[in-house]
């Protein structure tokens, strides 16, 4: 929450990696962004494509 609010990085983009989300038991993205507190600020693309990526698949 210090971050949202801190004005030295007020407009710095943040990134929020989601690994291993598929896997059961795991949280989802709408359970992350729950518990982060940010459910309400995020101004993400979601899922980023497959295609363009070499090796393992990336969401």
């Amino acid at each position: 929450q210090s971050l949202l609010t801190d004005e030295q990085v007020a407009n710095a983009p943040i990134l929020i990696l989601g690994n291993k989300i598929d896997l059961p038991g795991a949280a989802s993205e709408q359970e992350l962004r729950y518990i982060l507190g940010i459910s309400t600020v995020t101004t993400g693309k979601g899922v980023v494509p497959r295609s363009g990526f070499n090796g393992r698949p990336m969401e």
